[in-house]
């Protein structure tokens, strides 16, 4: 390459930056047009202008102009890690899906992550129950970690089905066990007591000696911190929720409904 293109490309690459800062710029103060621009990028057929709807949602947070609570933009985003499974296409058996993208999905989780609020959490959720690719999965649970709230046991339900799954499997690797415990670390510091019985048969499949010394150590001082918090609740006089459930025949019927 001539160093005459050269140049020309580099100055073309850094006004195409410069015009997207401008154009995004020019929005700021039009929160509609902003929305409908980061809709259309996120509709685009192209995985990079969808990458780029999730950069403008980025630029919205570091901003601190976002609102966890935007359901239009929120939609946006959750659609965006959810978009192969809302509408798959069928040939026989096996659903083909459309824009399979998992960079896309993964960073879509990021996001929501960094966002947080109801909306992303009931995202993340949805996305955990479709969700087969390990890397994505891995953001989805590093993402409930950073949000840190398990509403009606939401969350941490929604890990144990997942680990019971891949481990039925043997899908899970140590970056996922240990992705799965800090999102369960990062709830119990900012929640306490965790009132899920259901907690600590994640952290018996997390536990076991198959992963690195790394993912059980950690196993294990997440169930010690976990088994402290209910001792103290206890102490105090609060009725926890038992970790053994009463009737086993019940605990039985749980486990075939998963």
């Amino acid at each position: 390459m001539s160093k005459k293109r050269a140049l020309f490309l580099c100055i073309s690459i850094c006004f195409i930056g410069l015009t997207a800062q401008g154009v995004f710029a020019q929005q700021e103060d039009n929160p509609d047009m902003r929305l409908e621009l980061i809709r259309s990028k996120a509709q685009s057929e192209d995985e990079l202008l969808k990458l780029e709807a999730l950069k403008w949602v980025d630029r919205l947070i570091i901003s601190g102009t976002i609102d966890p609570l935007d359901e239009e933009l929120m939609e946006i985003v959750v659609n965006l890690g959810l978009e192969p499974f809302l509408s798959p296409q069928r040939t026989g058996v096996s659903p083909i899906l459309v824009n399979d993208l998992p960079l896309v999905r993964r960073e879509a989780a990021v996001t929501l992550g960094r966002i947080g609020g109801p909306y992303a959490v009931a995202g993340l959720i949805e996305m955990s129950h479709f969700e087969d690719d390990i890397d994505v999965l891995k953001n989805i649970l590093y993402a409930f970690g950073n949000i840190a709230s398990n509403a009606d046991n939401g969350v941490t339900e929604a890990i144990r089905r997942k680990m019971y799954r891949l481990n039925a499997t043997g899908q899970i690797d140590d970056e996922l066990a240990y992705a799965a415990l800090y999102a369960i670390e990062q709830i119990s510091i900012q929640e306490g007591v965790i009132n899920d019985p259901g907690v600590y048969e994640t952290l018996l499949i997390l536990s076991q000696e198959r992963f690195s010394d790394v993912v059980t150590d950690k196993a294990a001082s997440v169930t010690e911190r976990l088994w402290e918090q209910d001792l103290r609740e206890e102490e105090r006089g609060i009725q926890t929720t038992p970790i053994i459930p009463d009737d086993p025949e019940n605990a039985a019927e749980d486990d075939q409904s998963i």
